[in-house]
């Protein structure tokens, strides 16, 4: 029996939001990828600082791509507070992120700076003014920039068996693997994972039902779960009901101020507990991984932290994955 890992922290990174916004200067020069743009934005071959919350165009304005900001900038990117949001959503800071501050669409590329096996203090530090603070905006273990972009399902191999899907978007660093996402009004939901290629080792797995990664609005205090049995294929392996099942179980339970290289940000953290469980001929293996997501409103998802396999707290000393929006 194939077991199929997920990451779950990263699949919430890549469905929150590929976004980074910031004040708008007079060119507009070609990108090909986020990393081409100093907003770390790049759709349709054009530098996009900003999102219109229509899903209509943004006013024009661009960024010279710059050099290479290495491993730490914490002085690079927005000022206290956050920095100039996208264009018609403007942050208010009360702890809840509503769908009309959450944009995000295919098509669309951002910059993160990506760590593994990178200690990190997960519950962060409350200074004397009764905030707490996470700083990430330094260098961290095997750091290195990492393009992540949101793909339109349309000519896909795989959009008819997700027929509902909004985007999808690689999963982690070290794996090739895209999970399928659905945006709509209510929640941001994992309707499945796919390898990048069809064929006859391909991946397709399907989530049922899906999981649900966000629901909107989002509060301090808000607790969702999901229970989902996984089918499909894995590497061409079928994978059957009721062999594998998955539940997520979160909470969004801090706020404070995370710094990332891109800047500042207040935010919402959400932490998520994911135990696997697959059936064997042996008995049941069961699996738990913990993660942590921090949204910030108009910015979406600023960074996260995934735990190494079988870790048991949710906090955690060290992280396999750690990553940080960057200019």
């Amino acid at each position: 029996m194939a077991v199929f890992r997920t990451v779950p922290a990263m699949a919430l990174r890549v469905a929150a939001a590929l976004l980074a916004a910031c004040a708008a200067p007079p060119a507009e020069p070609d990108c090909t990828v986020g990393a081409d743009c100093a907003s770390g934005v790049c759709e349709a071959g054009r530098c996009r600082p900003f999102f219109a919350p229509d899903g209509g165009e943004a006013p024009d304005s661009g960024w010279t791509a710059p050099p290479d900001a290495g491993p730490s900038a914490p002085d690079a990117g927005p000022a206290s507070d956050g920095g100039a949001p996208p264009t018609g959503c403007v942050p208010n800071h009360d702890g809840a992120l509503q769908r009309s501050e959450f944009l995000l669409r295919a098509g669309t590329s951002a910059v993160y700076r990506v760590a593994t096996d990178a200690e990190v203090d997960t519950d962060g530090e409350t200074d004397a003014g009764g905030v707490r603070r996470w700083d990430l905006s330094g260098a961290m273990h095997d750091d290195h920039p990492a393009t992540l972009a949101a793909l339109a399902p349309a000519g896909q191999w795989w959009a008819d068996a997700y027929p509902t899907a909004s985007y999808a978007a690689r999963l982690s660093q070290s794996s090739d693997l895209l999970g399928v996402f659905r945006i709509s009004d209510d929640a941001l939901v994992l309707l499945g994972v796919v390898s990048q290629e069809g064929g006859l080792y391909r991946t397709e797995l399907t989530y049922d039902p899906p999981v649900r990664t966000l629901p909107f609005p989002v509060r301090a205090g808000d607790e969702w779960t999901t229970d989902s049995t996984v089918t499909g294929f894995y590497e061409g392996v079928a994978i059957l009901a009721p062999f594998q099942d998955e539940v997520y179980e979160s909470k969004a339970d801090l706020r404070g101020e995370l710094t990332t290289p891109f800047g500042p940000f207040p935010v919402l953290r959400v932490r998520t507990r994911m135990t696997r469980t697959v059936w064997t001929a042996w008995g049941p293996v069961v699996t738990d991984i913990r993660s942590h997501l921090f949204l910030a409103e108009c910015f979406g998802t600023v960074a996260t932290m995934t735990s190494p396999s079988g870790t048991t707290e949710d906090e955690f000393p060290v992280a396999a994955e750690v990553t940080r929006l960057a200019p």
